[in-house]
């Protein structure tokens, strides 16, 4: 049952893969790319938030209807996922009309999304946007990791649609020439964009109520051998596995490493040489992750590379997550490899929670502080991280770190303000509580609990005790007060 369920996590693209060449490092699959991103996510789940667990579950709901609404209609046209981009979805067309099909559902997602939405008064009205690069040619797809296996999506043609989809206006759908050749004559606009459905016909097509074959769950049966949680980071399987994920708005510590010069890799030492570079990268990654117990979410596609999002205290917290997360990318940062990296982190509330129709899911955070993690990675220089101050807070005197002027990003009215992130110092790492954060106000008699659970463990009297309540209310603090107060 649990492995039924973890191959839903798993994208269409992958499943093909694995039944037909599971020895394969790397693959190559011709047709058109879509690359869809919508807005509007952020606004509608900061909004939700304030509603407490009824906004956490309304949330839950509405970014699953929507995804599921857009599966279903690139389902319906023969597109298959490749990966989930933060909230922006790949998807790969294939066969004798791939460029047609791939407009078509470009067209009907589009459409699809501005379709009203019933929303409770705590959402409001619901606005969401899409912006969609559209690309024919090469997908190259490679499988690499040492502590779980990951698919990694880059290249020309990972490169090319990504830059389509950021030229791309809210609500437009920016072609490719090479995919604008395929298309019918006037179905293009003079600025590359698609002008009217690619099928010289307004009406969709009749499409099925879910994901049909593309999505992952629909084939699960048929590979015993699949071994899904082999494909998943240790921080999660065991719970999307069992179904107890609830989503629930939490603060969390996000790091994005972009890496950059693959097609240099590729012209030097071909396709093998950047499956090489890609494992050195993320097996070095998720061994980090995994020594911090800090979630490597996911990879997306950008222009000559991509990036790595990691997260730190979702699904599950754990002291000093900044400071985790800044360890496992300073670990990164330093090793010497083919590719360029730099890096970006932030600190703050999300919405995490796993989303999607059932034959087809992802566990993601979504909210402000990503965003801005994203945007702060922008502006840092070759090799080094860039961090804002919540990442750290008092334990910035953990590491090296060195201000810089405070910069202007999409987003926000006010400047950011960050610092580089350099080595760790001596002493400096998992500083003590009582050290570097204020007293424990407020919770006198669980810590007198605590202390009195403690003193019969001394004295042979084992016991044990469940520390639990809603996330943000302070578990992670009072069981470091706690340690911090202990006789070591």
């Amino acid at each position: 049952m649990a492995d039924t369920r973890l191959a839903a996590y798993l994208p269409g693209v992958l499943v093909d893969w694995m039944r037909t060449t599971p020895a394969a490092r790397h693959r190559a699959v011709d047709g058109t790319v879509v690359l869809a991103d919508i807005s509007g996510f952020t606004a509608l789940t900061e909004r939700l938030a304030r509603a407490g667990r009824v906004g956490a579950e309304e949330t839950s709901d509405l970014l699953s209807d929507v995804f599921t609404d857009l599966l279903r209609v690139a389902s319906g046209h023969g597109g298959r996922l490749v990966s989930w981009g933060g909230d922006a979805i790949l998807l790969h067309f294939e066969g004798a009309d791939h460029a047609a099909a791939a407009g078509r559902a470009a067209w009907e997602m589009r459409a699809t999304l501005r379709r009203p939405r019933r929303t409770s008064a705590a959402a409001g009205p619901v606005r969401l946007r899409m912006s969609i690069g559209v690309h024919t040619g090469r997908l190259e797809l490679y499988l690499v990791g040492s502590v779980h296996r990951q698919l990694v999506v880059t290249g020309a043609t990972a490169g090319q649609v990504a830059r389509l989809q950021s030229r791309a206006g809210t609500g437009e759908i920016l072609l490719s020439p090479a995919t604008a050749r395929l298309l019918d004559l006037g179905a293009v606009d003079a600025m590359g964009r698609l002008a009217r459905h690619p099928a010289g016909s307004g009406h969709a097509p009749v499409l099925p109520e879910q994901p049909g074959p593309a999505g992952a769950g629909a084939v699960a049966d048929a590979l015993p051998a699949l071994r899904p949680a082999a494909f998943l980071p240790a921080t999660l399987r065991d719970l999307l596995g069992t179904g107890v994920l609830e989503g629930e708005h939490r603060r969390v510590a996000v790091g994005f490493v972009e890496y950059s010069g693959v097609a240099a890799v590729r012209r030097g030492h071909g396709r093998h040489g950047v499956w090489e570079a890609l494992q050195d990268l993320v097996g070095l990654t998720q061994e980090a992750c995994d020594r911090q117990a800090v979630t490597f979410l996911e990879t997306d596609i950008s222009p000559d590379g991509g990036r790595i999002l990691l997260v730190a205290g979702a699904p599950r917290s754990q002291a000093h997550d900044g400071e985790r997360l800044v360890d496992v990318v300073r670990t990164v940062l330093g090793h010497d490899g083919r590719l360029r990296l730099r890096a970006g982190a932030n600190a703050g509330r999300v919405f995490a929670d796993e989303l999607g129709p059932p034959q087809q899911r992802t566990y993601s955070v979504k909210g402000d502080a990503v965003n801005l993690a994203a945007r702060v990675m922008q502006h840092a220089r070759p090799g080094r991280l860039l961090a804002t101050e919540s990442v750290l807070g008092p334990r910035a005197t953990s590491f090296s770190c060195v201000p810089v002027p405070p910069f202007r990003v999409k987003g926000k009215s006010a400047p950011v303000t960050a610092v580089e992130v350099g080595a760790a110092r001596p002493g400096g790492a998992h500083p003590r509580p009582d050290v570097d954060e204020p007293a424990l106000t407020g919770r006198a008699v669980e810590l007198a609990r605590l202390h009195d659970l403690l003193a019969r463990c001394r004295e042979g009297q084992g016991s044990a005790l469940l520390l639990c309540g809603p996330p943000g209310i302070g578990k992670s603090r009072l069981a470091a007060a706690l340690e911090a107060g202990a006789d070591r």
